[in-house]
């Protein structure tokens, strides 16, 4: 399962470089404050699947509020537990 999240992590690193709606910066700050990222497989996922779908329905949302919108849509999802 590591391996699948690892797999996922990459590939959205290669897609947010493609598009760039985040900052470095910005993600490792958004990643602390959300440790499920990477250790879930299943809302890593889903959260991947949702960054897509967020990048064209708003592609002028950016940065920590882009991210803060994929956090709160898997809050909505999974419920709000970390």
């Amino acid at each position: 399962m590591q391996h699948q999240i690892e797999n996922l992590t990459k590939q959205l690193e290669r897609e947010k470089t493609a598009n760039e709606p985040v900052q470095r910066q910005d993600f490792i700050s958004w990643k602390a404050d959300n440790p499920w990222y990477g250790s879930d497989y299943a809302k890593t996922r889903f959260a991947i699947r949702y960054i897509r779908q967020l990048q064209r329905e708003q592609p002028d949302l950016a940065g920590r509020p882009f991210l803060d919108a994929v956090s709160a849509k898997v809050s909505d999802q999974f419920g709000s537990s970390r």
